[in-house]
């Protein structure tokens, strides 16, 4: 199968490029950098209007994604536009299938209870509001288009090796290697983590199966960060794991994010997924802790 691949060098995009290629796709690389295949500047609405986008499927990964600031950022906005230029483009020439990663950020604060895509979209965030948004909008262009299937996966708090410094298991180990224990707002708050091999093998399988519609992508099990970062400390400095047990819990106890995963089981089948250990082994191998 032929594949376009936007955000094809970021986090999750090079996992899904690979393993595209390694199940015997074709992936095609779509970006502005001098390295994809089809170099089209996706915030050029007049690029993408002429841009070549013949492929059976099309995977839209990239969005703006700073760490931090994307959550307020205006960009958010300008990326809805780019991505249903985008999708409509890829339907003017032919194309059949577009998987679009969504976010666990659509649901807004969280649950007592595992969330499932029937769940109430309230998103708190500028990002999540945009992703909400841009489903909304895509259905709409799928509704008039009866041969254009769209897949949301939502995905849900993905980690692993390669991935931001900014992000949380790459903060918390970064803060343990430098002999100090982490510091933790909600420290026991319960969120679900996805390893990023996970998430490339539920984007590709979407991919294989022609799902459609919503569906979310996590791990289906909630975890504190006191927990991770307890698990780093045991591997790369025991003698602060004290100290991280005895860090106080948040004023206010938070919702857990977690995802009821029954419907990606249900279209996707279920694979020998990465869990948390196996993750926090493969991070701390990624980088050999510093003598202390």
């Amino acid at each position: 199968m032929n594949v376009l691949v936007t955000g094809a060098s970021g986090f999750i995009g090079r996992r899904v490029t690979r393993l595209l290629a390694a199940r015997g796709h074709y992936p095609m690389t779509v970006g502005r950098g001098p390295e994809s295949d089809r170099r089209i500047d996706l915030l050029d609405g007049l690029a993408t209007a002429g841009a070549p986008l013949e492929a059976e499927a099309l995977v839209h990964l990239a969005w703006y994604s700073v760490p931090g600031a994307f959550w307020s950022s205006p960009e958010n906005d300008r990326w809805v536009e780019a991505s249903v230029d985008l999708v409509r483009r890829f339907a003017q020439c032919g194309g059949r299938h577009v998987v679009i990663t969504g976010s666990c950020a659509e649901y807004g604060d969280g649950s007592p209870a595992p969330i499932s895509e029937r769940a109430p979209i309230a998103p708190t965030t500028r990002y999540g509001s945009a992703k909400a948004r841009l489903f909304g909008r895509l259905r709409d262009t799928a509704s008039a288009l009866p041969d254009l299937r769209i897949a949301w996966p939502r995905i849900f708090y993905v980690y692993g090796p390669g991935e931001p410094h900014e992000k949380l298991f790459s903060r918390l180990r970064d803060a343990i290697d430098a002999g100090a224990a982490p510091t933790l707002s909600t420290p026991d708050r319960l969120l679900d983590y996805i390893h990023a091999d996970d998430a490339a093998e539920g984007i590709v399988r979407t991919i294989e199966r022609r799902v459609s519609g919503a569906l979310n992508l996590g791990s289906g099990a909630g975890i504190s960060s006191r927990t991770v970062a307890r698990a780093f400390a045991e591997r790369r400095r025991p003698q602060l794991v004290k100290e991280i047990d005895a860090l106080a819990p948040a004023e206010k106890g938070e919702l857990p994010i977690v995802a009821d995963v029954s419907r990606m089981h249900a279209e996707v089948g279920c694979w020998r997924t990465v869990t948390i250990d196996e993750g926090i082994d493969a991070m701390t191998r990624a980088r050999p802790p510093e003598s202390a």
